[in-house]
């Protein structure tokens, strides 16, 4: 396939010389295919070649026939999925809408009029526009609004790559946000990226719309999305884009099932990763506790440094009093790698005041002991967490232990 040779937009158009491909939307913890993304490029008709949709677009948009691009992009992708529709009624048909289409045809009803034509319900179909190519949120929202009146679901496309603003979130309520690529590329082993993700998720589920994770190209990638509660997965690993009539429902069915299996294996696996370390952190714990009340030392530092020194991973030891000021130095391990020194990562003084902090909250309200969820640590700029636990000083004086552990 080549993209190099010339083509007239004009006789692709009047010609409607258009393929197009639908890539699924699945849901693994559904086990199905919710629906289908059109994806279209431009056939010469001369040697049959395949013209990317950025050239077409491109060409589009030089001779001013962006919207009739557009719309013969959103004919075929309707046409094509006419018959396998009205085997599937409830089966989703996702199209992306131009920008430069959605400032000229805003108030146009060309697209309910393809729909209806086609005996597919609007209810079935989903407009993905690139909010962030509209500069006049007025004009988004207008256009929003008529779609949503028409009974078209809305999508968000390419969220979180590039200047993506937030508040249209809360503006255009959209009732499907998908997640760039450029943050689900790698993103099982970019702890980063995780957490981009886990907040854009959190985000969109708050506001009312489901997630898609699109450009899914390994099982890490699947994996850690739907622990990251992802709704909807799309992407060359689950299935490459097809011709409608080319769809195999068992191979796809297999695949979803794989994928279903090794989420169950790796959850499990968590759970199992999860109590283990719980019961090693409280040994840990209690140990050091032993140390501090059986000790003949009065000096509790001492202690400290040396479990620090005989304990693999931890960054820092402090004491607390009941009312949440540090009553022991922070003994820092400095072996740990990438240990930062500045003047926003330092370790707190004696008589730092932690009453503020998640850990201190929970055992005043509570509990015993506490872990943190992972966090920069102001201490040595790593990311940790904070194993904390109530005791007793062998003076009887109500006291409680933390402990950062790197992660």
């Amino acid at each position: 396939m080549s993209n190099n040779k010339k083509f007239s937009i004009e006789e692709i158009i009047s010609s409607e010389l258009v393929s197009t491909c639908y890539q699924p939307l699945i849901s693994i913890k559904r086990k199905q295919i919710i629906g289908f993304e059109a994806l279209s490029r431009g056939v010469r008709e001369s040697d049959g070649t395949l013209i990317s949709p950025v050239n077409l677009i491109e060409e589009a948009e030089k001779y001013g026939l962006i919207l009739e691009l557009d719309r013969l992009f959103r004919k075929k992708a309707l046409e094509n999925f006419k018959s396998y529709h009205s085997a599937n009624k409830h089966a989703l048909l996702s199209v992306n809408l131009d920008s430069s289409a959605i400032r000229t045809g805003l108030g146009s009803k060309h697209f309910l009029k393809s729909v209806e034509k086609c005996r597919i319900d609007p209810s079935c179909i989903i407009i993905e526009i690139l909010e962030s190519e509209v500069e006049d949120i007025n004009i988004l929202v207008e256009f929003v609004k008529q779609q949503r009146a028409h009974g078209f679901m809305i999508a968000m496309d390419d969220f979180g790559a590039g200047f993506s603003n937030w508040d249209r979130i809360i503006k255009l309520k959209p009732d499907i946000i998908k997640l760039d690529m450029s943050i689900i590329r790698d993103i099982d082993s970019d702890f980063l990226k995780q957490e981009v993700a886990r907040s854009l998720i959190k985000l969109s589920h708050n506001t009312g719309s489901l997630v898609v994770a699109e450009g899914i190209e390994t099982e890490g990638e699947a994996l850690k999305m739907l622990e990251l509660n992802a709704d909807i997965l799309q992407g060359f690993f689950l299935a490459k884009p097809f011709q409608i009539e080319k769809l195999n429902i068992e191979t796809i069915n297999m695949k979803v099932e794989d994928v279903s299996g090794s989420f169950r294996d790796a959850r499990n696996l968590r759970l199992k990763i999860q109590e283990s370390e719980l019961k090693e952190f409280s040994s840990l714990t209690d140990r050091i506790i032993e140390n501090l009340k059986t000790s003949d030392t009065y000096l509790p530092e001492q202690i400290l440094i040396d479990t620090v020194e005989g304990v693999n991973g931890i960054e820092c030891i402090y004491i607390l009093d009941e009312c949440g000021i540090q009553i022991s130095e922070t003994v820092v391990n400095i072996s740990i790698k990438n240990y930062r020194k500045s003047r926003i990562f330092h370790p707190d003084d004696i008589y730092s005041d932690q009453s503020n902090k998640e850990y201190y909250f929970n055992l005043v309200n509570g509990y015993d002991r506490f872990i943190s969820e992972p966090y920069i640590s102001t201490a040595t700029g790593n990311l940790c967490i904070t194993i904390s636990r109530k005791y007793q000083s062998r003076e009887g004086e109500r006291r409680i232990l933390c402990v950062d552990i790197k992660k």
